[in-house]
């Protein structure tokens, strides 16, 4: 990344010159969006209302169940765009725009390879709900996972689940996921995408889906370019996602990957460093001017 290129110093007339005003704001959530507490921001609610006003829509895209992100964003569920559980579910306005199931057989080939072991608990992430099996839902797993899937089901085998499968989330309360988890499933690696969230989720998708596929294939349903989207992340889950968009920022506390990818960095997440980097693109003039904004509209969806 170029010295000129960091928070504070982009190139404006250049900017101005070569893309167009920016349309869509997509967003991490946690280490990125959420503060150190897990919530929303001191001035979130003001400037998520000065976006509507510009048209331009503000898309949080995180490994969450859609549940979650709905439930953190209940006054805003008409306005925002969801990109969920790591890309292979999209929704707007109650209505799913995206979606990429896993293929059945491989669904099963994993849980195979993951049921038994020890400290590795399974979390099939369906469309309608998540699925954790009852013999392992203990104390220290469900607060573990209900702020990403609240809306969980518990059941005896997950051959009673009747659902389509879109993500099967590991997870290790050890925080080592990476290290824990990986060697009983990198052999998927070939058929699957295999990412981790966190250092206690590792999150199994279809081949090729992550936030940046998911980004691409909004962009091209709404008519967007590259150059009209901005996106803020941290984690190994965000790397597809700066590479998706023109204006990609960092968090100062992001991996050293996600930095590589990112275009821009802006300050950490306990330092409201999405606020003040979308601050700074609508200051200097990059964002989309009221009025103007007509690609989202309840016409452009699906019946």
């Amino acid at each position: 990344m170029r010295d000129d290129e960091r928070y504070g110093a982009i190139p404006v007339r250049e900017a101005k010159e070569r893309m167009k005003m920016i349309k869509a704001i997509f967003s991490d959530m946690d280490g990125t969006l959420l503060n150190e507490a897990g919530r929303l921001p001191t001035g979130f609610g003001e400037l998520a209302a000065q976006l509507r006003s510009r048209g331009v829509i503000f898309a949080p895209a995180s490994g969450r169940q859609y549940a979650s992100l709905a439930r953190t964003f209940a006054s805003y569920r008409e306005d925002f765009l969801f990109i969920a559980e790591n890309g292979a579910l999209v929704r707007y306005r109650e209505k799913t725009i995206f979606s990429c199931p896993i293929d059945e057989n491989l669904v099963w080939d994993v849980l195979d390879a993951v049921l038994g072991k020890p400290d590795i608990f399974p979390v099939l992430c369906g469309l309608r709900h998540a699925y954790v099996l009852r013999q392992q839902a203990r104390d220290s797993l469900l607060q573990g996972i209900e702020p990403y899937y609240p809306n969980h089901v518990l059941v005896h085998s997950f051959a009673d689940v009747e659902d389509v499968c879109v993500k099967i989330a590991l997870f290790d309360d050890s925080g080592q996921a990476g290290q824990h988890i990986l060697p009983y499933v990198k052999t998927f690696s070939s058929k699957l995408q295999l990412v981790e969230s966190s250092g206690f989720w590792l999150d199994i998708m279809q081949k090729g889906v992550n936030k940046g596929k998911a980004i691409k294939a909004v962009c091209s349903r709404f008519g967007w370019q590259s150059g009209e989207c901005a996106a803020f992340g941290d984690w190994l889950n965000d790397v597809e996602m700066m590479k998706a968009v023109r204006y990609s920022f960092a968090m100062a506390n992001a991996h050293s990957s996600v930095k590589q990818a990112a275009h821009f960095t802006t300050l950490t997440n306990k330092e409201n460093g999405v606020l003040l980097g979308i601050q700074g693109l609508i200051q200097k003039g990059l964002l989309y001017s009221p009025g103007q904004h007509g690609d989202l509209s309840p016409d452009c969806l699906p019946a």
